[in-house]
């Protein structure tokens, strides 16, 4: 029996060592990086040329579309085109120029801004009809919006400017207000808004003129990301437009600028346009909308 157990021993004591080979997990943390995907990141500029361009005629400088239309309003017609770009459908238009237009998800209508008017409108049954506000904001000026969700954000024009958020489904019903010094004081106004996801861009301007891009949470307008722009404001129609991933654009018609901005990295490309820009639109599938004075050009994004 002495072979044998000699055997097993040695058996044992392979083990043993084999065991013993495999050292101690070191965790270096300097080598974990929770970070952003960097790989979603992507330079717009510059822009190549426009693979589509249509010509238009007096429009107001807004443009909104959805899914399906196109909707400008030129000479005092409010145009609905097809993605085609075929004129569908004419409406006169006697509301004067919107300060700004766009599409609700939520409400499968686009949404006008005017001077002391909201209106909500059907694009396949041409119908206009007045935004249900709450009985004591019939006489607020509000001068821009954006829908993000459920949830429609309204701001008013003037320094210290307020927020009016408004839930769209299932009924329409007034939220809440935000009003200065949150998220801006007297001496700061909104000039437009953007938004992406759970996110609203905002264009802002200051009392000595200068320029800024925020980005607030639509849950509770925090203002958590700001970049500053090198520009000032010579007219109030610096725009802004969200794109996917992070990335937003400014479009400035008086330098003919349009500024790419990625979170959290700021500003990361300008470009000169060819015209000056008034208006820009994502429309999905890497495809830019830009509105000019005379056109509509539509260009292919990396």
């Amino acid at each position: 029996m002495k072979n044998p157990i000699q055997s097993i021993d040695e058996q044992i004591n392979q083990v043993a060592n084999v065991e013993s080979t495999f050292s101690t997990l070191t965790i270096d943390d300097h080598l974990i990086n929770f970070s952003f995907d960097k790989s979603i990141f992507k330079y717009l500029f510059p822009l190549t040329s426009p693979y589509e361009t249509i010509k238009l005629e007096g429009n107001n400088g807004c443009i909104a579309a959805n899914d399906d239309h196109f909707l400008v309003i030129q000479n005092n017609i409010l145009f609905v085109y097809d993605r085609r770009w075929q004129i569908l459908r004419t409406s006169q238009w006697t509301y004067g120029g919107p300060y700004d237009m766009f599409w609700s998800n939520a409400l499968d209508q686009f949404i006008f801004i005017i001077e002391k008017k909201i209106l909500i409108f059907n694009d396949k049954t041409m119908t206009r009809s007045p935004f249900p506000l709450a009985d004591n904001h019939d006489t607020v000026d509000f001068y821009g919006g954006a829908c993000s969700g459920n949830s429609l954000f309204l701001f008013t024009w003037g320094w210290g400017p307020s927020i009016y958020e408004y839930a769209l489904r299932p009924l329409v019903e007034f939220k809440k207000q935000y009003q200065s010094p949150e998220p801006y004081t007297t001496d700061e106004l909104i000039l437009h808004c953007a938004a992406n996801n759970e996110v609203l861009g905002m264009i802002v301007k200051n009392r000595q003129n200068e320029i800024r891009f925020d980005l607030c949470l639509t849950a509770t307008m925090h203002r958590y990301y700001t970049v500053h722009l090198d520009l000032t404001a010579e007219n109030q129609q610096i725009r802004c437009c969200s794109l996917n991933n992070d990335h937003w654009m400014v479009i400035c018609p008086d330098y003919s600028a349009l500024y790419q901005i990625f979170y959290p990295r700021g500003i990361v490309g300008k470009h000169t346009y060819q015209s000056s820009p008034w208006y820009a639109i994502d429309l999905g599938k890497n495809d830019l909308l830009i509105l000019t004075e005379n056109t509509v050009n539509i260009h292919k994004l990396p």
